[in-house]
């Protein structure tokens, strides 16, 4: 295969299928303006790659630039953080045992890997589904917090 024609702004990367057949991805790079972290996305075709950096030159011009990476905390990472800041002084401890209980058993190995943008409700629907094929009750399922009246 050719290499495409260079873009202005896209980084053409060839790539090697196993069968030894080359093709091309596009990458497309920006730095968060809050984090300062060099950030990238990688795109199939030319035309996808082109039309995300449409999407970033208007992100940049409404400022709302910073918004592009909302939601790619891991979820594990998420209840890391709401445990050592939230739980930890706000829970009683009963509910917090409650908690770490359902989490570890339940919740850290079926969508602790997810990050949050990746949690839809169909994720949902499919989470409680297979808490309740695996004999998990309803009343774990539904578990929240009566203690601090927020949840």
């Amino acid at each position: 295969m050719k290499r495409p024609d260079p873009i202005p702004g896209v980084e053409i990367r060839p790539r090697r299928h196993r069968d030894g057949t080359i093709y091309y991805v596009y990458r497309v790079r920006w730095k968060d303006p809050v984090s300062g972290q060099r950030l990238g996305e990688e795109f199939d075709t030319p035309e996808d790659a082109l039309d995300f950096r449409a999407h970033l030159r208007l992100a940049a011009r409404r400022g709302v630039l910073h918004e592009l990476d909302m939601g790619r905390e891991l979820l594990v990472d998420f209840a890391a953080e709401w445990w050592a800041r939230f739980a930890k002084h706000e829970l009683d401890k009963p509910t917090r045992t409650t908690y770490a209980s359902i989490w570890n058993r339940h919740l850290l190995g079926r969508i602790g890997h997810l990050q949050l943008r990746q949690i839809t409700p169909s994720v949902l629907d499919q989470l409680k589904t297979d808490l309740l094929e695996g004999g998990v009750g309803v009343p774990t399922i539904r578990r929240r917090c009566l203690s601090c009246r927020r949840c």
